[in-house]
C-alpha cells in the first residue's frame, strides 16, 4: 500500500476493486445478488442456534443481533453478518515457530470479521490492540471492517481497515464486498480468527 499513494486516498479502494473485478467479470455484483438470498436464512438458524443456547453472554448477543435484524434493511443486514461469526465453532490458528498458539472464542471471531465501537474516540486504541495481537501471534494484521455507532440500529460509519488506510464505505454489504476483493487484489490473507467466515462467504457468495 505504501508504495502506491493512490490506494491511500478514500476513494483508493475502488482502483482495488476494479483490478478484482477485470480478473473476475462474473463476480462484480455477486455479493449484492446473493445476500438478500442468504440473509432469511442465516437469521432463521441463528433463531434456532439461540434457542438451545446455555451460555447467556453468547445467548444474550444473539437475542441483541436478532432483535435489531427487524430494525431497518440496514440494520438487519449488519445484524445478520455480525451473527455470522457465532454460527461457527472457533479453531485454533495454526502456530509459527517461536509463538504460541491461539484459539479465537467467538466473540473475538466476531471482531476480527466486524469490530463495532461505540465512538470515533476508540478507532485508533481498536486498532492498535489488534495489531499488538497480531505482532504477538508472529502476523501482520488483515484488512478488517470497523462499524461505528451506538448500537446496531443506529451506525453512523463504517470503514474497511487495510494497512494503517481506512476506506468509508456507505453499507455493510459494500464494505464487505470491498473488503473481500482488497483482501483478494492485494493477495493477502484472511485474518486469522475469522478465516471460516471468509471462506464461507468466498464459497457461498462468491
Amino acid at each position: 500500500m505504501k508504495e502506491y499513494p493512490a490506494l491511500q486516498k478514500p476513494a483508493g479502494y475502488n482502483l482495488l476493486i476494479n483490478d478484482f473485478e477485470f480478473i473476475y467479470p462474473d463476480k462484480i455484483n455477486s455479493l449484492f445478488e446473493t445476500f438478500p438470498l442468504y440473509k432469511v436464512r442465516i437469521l432463521e438458524l441463528a433463531k434456532t442456534v439461540s434457542e438451545k443456547l446455555r451460555d447467556n453472554t453468547i445467548k444474550g448477543i444473539f437475542n441483541e443481533y436478532l432483535d435489531s435484524a427487524s430494525a431497518s434493511k440496514e440494520a438487519s443486514a449488519i445484524a445478520t453478518f455480525c451473527i455470522l461469526p457465532f454460527l461457527f465453532t472457533p479453531a485454533s490458528t495454526k502456530r509459527k515457530k517461536g509463538t504460541s498458539s491461539w484459539k479465537p472464542s467467538k466473540i473475538e471471531m466476531k471482531d476480527g470479521f466486524i469490530t463495532h465501537i461505540k465512538s470515533y474516540s476508540e478507532l485508533q486504541e481498536t486498532v492498535s490492540r489488534r495489531k499488538n495481537k497480531y505482532a504477538q501471534l508472529g502476523c501482520t494484521l488483515q484488512p478488517f471492517i470497523i462499524i461505528i455507532g451506538p448500537s446496531i440500529n443506529d451506525i453512523s460509519q463504517i470503514y474497511v481497515y487495510v494497512d494503517n488506510t481506512y476506506y468509508v464505505l456507505n453499507s455493510i454489504v459494500a464494505a464487505i464486498d470491498c473488503c473481500f476483493k482488497v483482501i483478494h487484489s492485494l493477495n493477502l490473507e484472511y485474518p486469522l480468527e475469522c478465516l471460516q467466515v471468509w471462506t464461507f462467504i468466498q464459497k457461498v457468495f462468491f
